[in-house]
């Protein structure tokens, strides 16, 4: 923890309300100035490439012996390309699941994100990326999705 609280990692400043809007603009111009449009683009460092045939309770045990995770080992990130929808995404008590298909395997995928039900609303073949965990209630494969978009 830092001398003034907050994790080793935390930055913070402070502002007085007046100034708040004058902050703003130098901020903006300094980042229109100091930041290449193309370093604006969000990128996944995606960890590998996983077929759903791939994905199975050897994969999830073999991913649980990297633990602990956190900032220094973070989880493992894996796309996954062309997988197609088997139903709507349901709304559940911690968020979202929905069912994803590819080479004939049947996969379950939690997510948070609403703008990720929207994607999977309009598609039907996707791209996702997402961390491959154990589903403790059915003992079963689970994707965590941090990422989808429509494939193509």
């Amino acid at each position: 923890m830092g001398p003034d609280g907050g994790h080793e990692q935390a930055a913070g400043i402070h502002i007085r309300k007046d100034q708040l809007e004058v902050f703003r603009q130098k901020v903006n111009a300094f980042i229109t100035e100091k930041v290449d449009p193309a370093d604006k683009i969000p990128v996944l460092d995606i960890d590998g490439v996983v077929d759903f045939s791939d994905i199975n309770m050897d994969l999830v045990d073999e991913l649980e012996r990297l633990k602990p995770f956190g900032e220094e080992n973070a989880k493992p990130l894996f796309a996954s390309f062309k997988v197609t929808k088997k139903g709507q995404p349901q709304k559940n008590k911690a968020g979202y699941s929905l069912w994803l298909t590819a080479g004939g395997v049947t996969v379950e995928a939690a997510f948070y994100d609403k703008a990720m039900c929207d994607i999977f609303l309009f598609g039907e073949t996707f791209d996702i990326a997402g961390n491959i965990e154990k589903n403790n209630y059915y003992n079963t494969p689970r994707i965590s999705l941090k990422d989808v978009r429509i494939a193509g």
